[in-house]
């Protein structure tokens, strides 16, 4: 790299040292009145030039104002009448002068809207206090009453509304009296019948009772409540066989508690000691904490020569301690007679 920038430097040196005779030999001298002339004339082309290029610049901006002005001109455009739609649909053009046809194809080309389709805008309506079609009108209740007469009530629901009155009142003569209005209106009203038996009882009116059953078991005769009623009214007569031939007429659930005690005391009642004992061992089973049932049960027992087993079944009743004195004496009685 050294050796061939000493060859470069070497050149340039030598075409520096060869130029100065070369510019003296070929040198030309000009005179000072050749420059002077030589300046002037380029002077004159100078000023020719420039004052050529200020009259096109001239005559460009005479044009512009000439085209400006023309353009500002107002248009000679007659002013528009009422136009119907035919004169709007159907634009006359044709007499029109040519030189305006341009201007006023620009103006009609804005066609005026229709009446008809403004009229097919939706129009929002704000909302009014007057109720709608589609909004719910509140009714006044008073309104109603006076205009709207109930219908009127038919004989059951007459009946039942007797019935839930004297279900509810604690004098039982204004409530037998409403029971019998009650069956009176409607006689199938089954729930009327029944509490007007449990209060003819109660109140000592126990033949009207009697009476009502046998009226009630006419219309039901299938009725458990009815037939069980009457049974025990049976036995509080010593009338066992009538007692055990309504009650061996219906079939109920083996777990009717109320059925069961009543067909045992009734066997008890009659004598019939094996089917006493049988259904008073399903009751104690059902409910061991009544001591009715273990008394039954013992005296069952007692009366078929079970001693053991009657000794157990009083002393269970007396464990309970719900029984009166009388029966109470009577089973510490049999105890000391029983080993």
């Amino acid at each position: 790299m050294s050796l061939l920038n000493q060859m470069l430097r070497d050149i340039e040196h030598n075409k520096a040292t060869a130029a100065p005779p070369f510019a003296q030999e070929n040198a030309v001298h000009v005179s000072p009145s050749a420059i002077k002339k030589s300046v002037n004339k380029a002077l004159l082309i100078g000023a020719l030039i420039s004052s050529i290029a200020v009259f096109f610049t001239y005559l460009a901006l005479s044009k512009a104002k000439q085209t400006t002005l023309v353009i500002s001109q107002p248009l000679a455009i007659p002013e528009l009448k009422t136009v119907s739609r035919q004169s709007v649909n159907e634009p006359k053009i044709k007499n029109a002068p040519i030189a305006d046809k341009p201007k006023l194809l620009k103006v009609i080309a804005n066609p005026i809207k229709p009446e008809s389709i403004r009229v097919a805008k939706p129009l929002k309506v704000k909302p009014s206090s007057r109720p709608g079609l589609n909004v719910p009108t509140v009714i006044n209740p008073q309104s109603t009453k006076n205009s709207i007469k109930a219908a009127p009530l038919s004989t059951a629901q007459q009946a039942n509304i007797l019935y839930q009155q004297a279900s509810k009142t604690n004098n039982p003569q204004h409530a037998i009296r409403l029971l019998n209005q009650s069956i009176k209106l409607s006689p199938k009203q089954s729930n009327a019948r029944l509490l007007l038996t449990r209060l003819l009882i109660n109140t000592d009116k126990r033949q009207s009772a009697i009476e009502l059953l046998d009226e009630s078991l006419i219309i039901f005769p299938k009725n458990t409540a009815f037939i069980m009623a009457r049974a025990q009214l049976y036995l509080q007569e010593k009338n066992t066989e009538s007692a055990l031939q309504l009650l061996t007429q219906i079939t109920t659930s083996s777990k009717n508690e109320a059925y069961l005690a009543l067909l045992a005391a009734a066997y008890q009642q009659n004598k019939s000691y094996p089917q006493a004992r049988d259904h008073y061992q399903t009751l104690v089973q059902l409910n061991s904490n009544k001591a009715e049932y273990w008394l039954g049960l013992a005296l069952a027992q007692d009366a078929l020569n079970q001693k053991e087993a009657a000794y157990n079944a009083y002393q269970n009743a007396l464990k309970l301690h719900s029984l009166n004195s009388a029966i109470n004496d009577y089973i510490q009685q049999r105890l000391k007679q029983l080993p």
